[in-house]
């Protein structure tokens, strides 16, 4: 069962690195925002809306289609990076506040916001983890690295940042929804300790934190700083536990202490 997954995943690698590479040259000369959100709306929800049985077909399971949720996710992370790495702030706080339609074989139209493309995969967690004795934290997260270093577009270090910092803005977003955040698989390869999840760590200078402030849907810093503090107040008795091993980033101490103390 693991292997017919596996399989489905790596085959799709060349065509996910296709898509990436459109999407890494749209957001070069892309100048209309609004039709570049549309564009990457039709192409999350494509990809999720393969998410079950073509018609006619009556005998299914869910994990038949489960390699459809990992390319989501990777393509989903794969596009934040390269928005991160070009500073298209406003765009990622666009696609962060944003609703998703697609259409579900058998449901209909269904409405979702970006965390509901994160999906866990317990065949390659668990079942894979097992069967094969790999005693890995998170198998996902070892694929998710090895095909981002093969298809070389981002760096799996930009990759895990992406990955980290969809999980700070879904949160910043619904602070009081937990079932609409996200879970850094990635966040394995995170530096272990405290730390200021990248390009946030560039706040220290006022400029550069005005810009970042837009991928929170703020005017500058000071109404970031604002929302911020309603965000953590309704988000505080929401009780988060990654589990051992995880380093998701502090949401309660997201930014540098020393923020905007330079130009």
């Amino acid at each position: 069962m693991d292997e017919i997954l596996v399989r489905k995943i790596r085959d799709a690698q060349p065509y996910v690195a296709d898509v990436l590479r459109l999407v890494q040259a749209q957001t070069l000369d892309s100048t209309a925002t609004e039709k570049y959100v549309d564009f990457l709306d039709d192409l999350f929800c494509q990809i999720k809306s393969q998410e079950g049985p073509l018609p006619g077909v009556q005998s299914f399971r869910d994990s038949d289609y489960e390699h459809i949720g990992f390319l989501a996710q990777q393509i989903i992370v794969s596009v934040l990076a390269i928005l991160v790495k070009n500073r298209e702030y406003d765009l990622i706080w666009k696609l962060v506040d944003h609703t998703y339609f697609y259409e579900r074989r058998f449901e209909g139209v269904r409405a979702a916001t970006l965390g509901d493309f994160y999906q866990y995969s317990s065949i390659l967690d668990e079942y894979r983890n097992k069967r094969l004795e790999l005693r890995r934290l998170s198998v996902v997260a070892d694929f998710l690295k090895e095909f981002t270093e093969e298809a070389s577009i981002v760096s799996f270090a930009q990759f895990v940042q992406a990955d980290c910092l969809i999980y700070l803005l879904l949160r910043f977003r619904f602070p009081a929804d937990r079932y609409k955040w996200w879970f850094p698989k990635t966040s394995v390869y995170a530096e272990r300790y405290s730390h200021v999840t990248p390009p946030l760590h560039e706040m220290i200078s006022e400029q550069r934190a005005n810009a970042i402030a837009k991928m929170f849907g703020s005017r500058d810093t000071d109404d970031l700083l604002r929302k911020y503090e309603v965000a953590k107040t309704e988000s505080k008795d929401m009780d988060y536990n990654a589990g051992w091993g995880y380093h998701v980033p502090n949401f309660f101490a997201m930014f540098p202490e020393n923020l905007s103390t330079l130009p």
